[in-house]
This record gives C-alpha cells, structure tokens and sequence, in this order.
C-alpha cells in the first residue's frame, strides 16, 4: 500500500494542504503526482519551478544584454518535457515494481539542470573567477 509513502512525498514537498484541497478522499499515485509534477499553480512542482526558471533565465538575459542563449533553451527543454509528461505513464509501475517512466524524466531533467548551471556558470560567472585569480596572483 504505497498511501503512507505518498502522504510523506507530500509533506517532504509542502503540498499536503494543496493536495487535500483537490483530493478530499484518498492519496492516489496519480494525484500525487499530477500536484507535485505537472501543476504549474503550485509552487512547489516541478512545472511551476521550470516555467519561473525560464522567467529568470528571460529576465537574466534582459539585464544582461544577451541574446536568447543555450541556457533558455534548456530550460525550455525541461518546461516542455514535464509539460508533455503523461501523469497515468509516470505512476505505471513496471515489473520490478519501479516508476520508469517518473525516473527517467526526473533523471533527464536532473542533467538538464547539471547542464543549464555550467552554462549560466560559463556564460555570467566565470568573468568573476579570472577576475579572482588575477588579483590573487
């Protein structure tokens, strides 16, 4: 019975209260993950975090001055892949009793964001670190 494990996620994730707002009755997978995956109301969602980071990442070029680079592009990548993601796929388990398809999307856009902060990394911060090293030498 995996309903204890699914009302820790939601406490772990604070969306307990947003949750039971929805879904008075039971703690479903799919539900479960419909409001921590794909809800872009709720603040505490994969969804809504990547559609503000792609707002940041707009607003960081704004003030920058630069053109639309890699890093909104991922960003970009990452919004439409949990956008698209099918809720009744990710909670389908596969023989092993593992979420596949939830582990491959989350482990997609763990790289996806290893890759945007080497790129913001590259692209607004590593002037600071030659600044660093020239005054230390």
């Amino acid at each position: 019975d995996p309903e204890p494990h699914l009302q820790v996620l939601l406490q772990m994730a604070d969306s307990s209260i947003t949750y039971r707002r929805r879904y008075p009755m039971v703690v479903e997978v799919e539900s479960v993950l419909e409001v921590l995956v794909s809800d872009e109301t709720n603040p505490r969602a994969l969804a809504f975090q990547f559609a503000t980071l792609l707002q940041e990442i707009d607003r960081l070029q704004e003030i920058a001055s630069e053109g639309e680079g890699r890093e909104r592009e991922l960003a970009s990548r990452a919004l439409t892949a949990v956008r698209k993601a099918k809720v009744d796929k990710l909670a389908e388990r596969n023989p092993d009793g593992r979420y596949s398809a939830l582990d491959e999307l989350i482990g997609d856009l763990r790289w996806t964001l290893y890759e945007i902060s080497d790129v913001l990394t590259a692209s607004y911060l590593s002037h600071l670190t030659a600044s660093r090293l020239t005054v230390s030498w």
